[in-house]
């Protein structure tokens, strides 16, 4: 057995040709893989890497998991590898970027619990340096395995951001809205078992969510879900970095006019809430792609005509009468839904939504579609059940790309002429009208599922 001794308390053994690490005496950890070797001073000079972390993510790893003998490294040789990385981690403080993080942070809190001061000065700083950093499976690391929880909740999210103004407001928002979102904080401390926090992703929720997503240390998405959010504050609008921002099933009453500063927005989502008025600043927002505002009390849409680069829009269960005549600017649309609303007429300029592939307009009042319907050719799925149709007019087959065609619950008396002509048809609606069942199997000579 060979034993290479670190410090009082820390030390590396060779035994039948595996390194093992000892505290105290006491087995700690085995170290299965020498991925690499980079020297401290070069830590911060290799390119943009910045540890041993983001090394091992980013250059060849294929000697991880292999039988070492593959590779003809003598146990011997990997033992003292592993003592002069240890031993370089040691002297430089215990910096974790030199080793790797699922073994730098459980060896310092091992290491503080036994009484290394060292080790003890260092942690909580390491924590915080490492999430400044900005690497997020690092972040993530910490965040899962408790290690984060070592700062209060102000040190954790002033360490996300760069100390600039731009900054401390993203921090402070992200801290503001943590704290509304947790009841009775008057009586809470952050360590309580109730404290809910607000989750560091890569991507979104938008299910009963509170996550919040970064992208060169800016706030780039917010989401935030079934918390009773009454009012947007102030600051939101000052986080000018947002690209998504999602807020739903709340008690929101009202979009501020500030909302125009986030002129970075490409996607918005206020469903669920109680806003009934849109502000004339929204048109600001022309990097929007996606808007979703279903299940609010809306009645003038007229607005969101100045979205011209808008592909989806979700106005389902409104209180919408009316679709603004110039609907026909959003050229870009693809995904267009204003079901359960009352809507009675269909404007002609809806022929100029060339790129539209599902049209919603089931649940609402309407009597008569518009020919100019049966220009939108690249459509896939058209829902008009739920209404007042006793006629479809002539010419539905230009829809040749139609693939779900619902006419459920409305007043026809004979099937659509025309539809027997759409070969791309899969689903065919027809419950609850007045349409003799045999028609059906006189007209179609085809596959298609019909819902009757």
């Amino acid at each position: 057995m060979k034993e290479f001794s670190i410090n009082e308390f820390l030390a590396l053994r060779l035994e039948d040709g595996i390194t093992n690490i000892y505290i105290e005496g006491k087995l700690f950890e085995q170290c299965k893989f020498l991925l690499i070797n980079i020297p401290a001073k070069s830590v911060e000079t290799i390119s943009d890497i910045q540890s041993v972390d983001e090394a091992a993510t980013v250059l060849d790893r294929s000697m991880e998991g292999k039988d070492p003998y593959t590779f003809d490294i003598p146990p011997e040789v990997e033992f003292w590898a592993h003592c002069s990385n240890i031993q370089v981690w040691y002297e430089n403080n215990y910096d974790t970027r030199l080793i790797h993080s699922n073994l730098a942070f459980p060896l310092l809190k091992k290491l503080t619990k036994a009484g290394d001061t060292v080790a003890e000065s260092v942690f909580k700083g390491e924590v915080a340096k490492r999430i400044s950093h900005g690497y997020y499976p690092v972040i993530r690391y910490l965040i899962e395995e408790g290690y984060a929880d070592i700062l209060s909740r102000e040190e954790f999210f002033y360490a996300l951001f760069p100390s600039t103004d731009q900054g401390i407001k993203e921090a402070s928002f992200l801290l503001y809205m943590e704290k509304r979102m947790n009841k009775g904080y008057d009586i809470l401390e952050e360590n309580d078992i109730h404290w809910v926090k607000l989750d560091y992703e890569t991507r979104l929720g938008t299910e009963c969510a509170r996550d919040f997503v970064l992208e060169a240390k800016k706030l780039a998405g917010f989401s935030l879900g079934c918390r009773k959010l009454k009012k947007l504050p102030e600051s939101l609008c000052d986080m000018i970095h947002l690209r998504e921002l999602y807020l739903f099933d709340d008690e929101i009453l009202q979009i501020p006019n500030m909302i125009g500063n986030l002129e970075n927005l490409e996607v918005l989502e206020i469903n669920g809430n109680y806003v009934s008025n849109l502000p004339k600043s929204l048109a600001k927002l022309q990097r929007l792609k996606r808007l979703n505002l279903s299940g609010n009390k809306i009645n003038d849409i007229n607005i969101i005509s100045k979205l011209i680069n808008l592909k989806y829009l979700n106005l389902e269960e409104n209180e919408i009468s009316k679709i603004f005549e110039n609907i026909g600017n959003l050229e870009n649309l693809e995904y267009l839904n204003l079901r359960r609303n009352e809507i009675i007429d269909i404007p002609h300029s809806i022929r100029k939504l060339k790129k539209l592939k599902i049209l919603f307009l089931d649940y609402n009042h309407i009597g008569k579609i518009p020919e100019e319907l049966y220009l939108l050719t690249n459509l896939e799925e058209l829902y008009l059940g739920n209404n007042y149709l006793d006629k479809i007019q002539d010419g539905i087959e230009q829809l040749e790309n139609l693939k779900v065609l619902s006419l459920g619950k409305n007043n026809l008396k004979e099937i659509p002429k025309g539809v027997e002509k759409l070969k791309n048809l899969k689903k065919l609606y027809l419950y609850n009208n007045k349409i003799e069942k045999k028609d059906l199997f006189n007209i179609f000579n085809k596959d298609i599922d019909i819902i009757y």
